[in-house]
C-alpha cells in the first residue's frame, strides 16, 4: 500500500493553487481542521490544474518543432 503525505505548504499548492495555500493556513491556524473529503478535493484541484498546465507547455513544444522541422527542410528531406 502507499500514502501520500499533502501540505498546503508543498509545492503543488504553492505554484498552482497559491489561494488554496493561503486558504488552507488560515484555516490552519484557526484551530479548525478540514474534513478529509474537503482536502482531497482541493489536492485533486491542484493536480489537474498542474497537469493541465504541462499539458498546454508539452503541446507547445511539438507545434514549435514542428515548425522548426518545416523552416530546416533539410533536416526533414533526411529522413525520407
Amino acid at each position: 500500500s502507499v500514502e501520500a503525505i499533502v501540505s498546503f505548504e508543498d509545492e503543488l499548492f504553492r505554484r498552482y493553487a497559491p489561494v488554496l495555500s493561503a486558504f488552507g493556513a488560515a484555516r490552519m491556524l484557526g484551530g479548525k481542521p478540514l474534513s478529509p473529503r474537503l482536502f482531497r478535493r482541493l489536492v485533486e484541484y491542484a493536480q489537474n490544474k498542474a497537469e493541465r498546465q504541462n499539458r498546454k507547455v508539452r503541446l507547445d513544444t511539438i507545434r514549435r518543432d514542428r515548425k522548426w522541422l518545416l523552416a530546416l527542410g533539410f533536416v526533414g528531406a533526411a529522413k525520407k
